[in-house]
């Protein structure tokens, strides 16, 4: 058994304090390494529905933990196709992240992948609270946050994947309803 201080206890929690803002500003900082050293997308033959799949498989325990439902409408007849499996894998955690952050006391989210006009269209769709009017009309420009934690940088390092991908981004969202 070990006996502290109460100055050794607060001397733990200013230190404690010091390695979370230390592993914020190592993740800040590894976000404006990713937008300014934006790198061209490395295709390789995949499936968009495999790699939702993947990306469901990352977040399972932290949705269950939200109390969120999520749900899936993979259109199988999607064909494989030429994308940087990585950088798509980024793309929808960064917006699935989002998502989630936007549910704090739980919701559903839906994933939606299917074929329109001869190109993959992929929904994500929360129950969340919603963006403004206004903060949607930023929500791609770099360093843009209304989180506390929050760099600014995923929403538009999205953008430029998804543009390098020859794709097209764009979001629709309610006050109160969700996005």
């Amino acid at each position: 058994q070990v006996l502290y201080s109460t100055k050794d206890e607060k001397n733990r929690q200013k230190l404690q304090i010091v390695l979370e803002e230390i592993e914020r500003l190592n993740q800040f900082l590894t976000s404006i390494s990713d937008f300014t050293k934006f790198t061209k997308p490395q295709l390789s033959v995949s499936n968009i529905n495999d790699i939702v799949n993947e990306v469901h498989n990352l977040i399972e325990l932290e949705l269950k933990d939200k109390q969120i439902k999520f749900v899936k409408s993979l259109d199988p007849h999607i064909p494989e196709s030429l994308l940087d499996i990585k950088q798509i894998k980024q793309v929808l955690l960064n917006i699935i992240k989002n998502s989630i952050e936007a549910m704090p006391g739980g919701g559903n989210l839906t994933v939606i992948t299917t074929l329109k006009n001869d190109h993959i269209l992929i929904k994500i769709k929360d129950t969340g609270k919603g963006i403004s009017a206004e903060n949607l009309k930023k929500i791609f420009d770099p360093f843009f946050t209304t989180k506390p934690k929050g760099s600014g940088l995923g929403l538009a390092i999205s953008k430029k994947i998804i543009e390098a991908h020859k794709g097209k981004i764009f979001f629709e969202s309610e006050l109160g309803k969700g996005t």
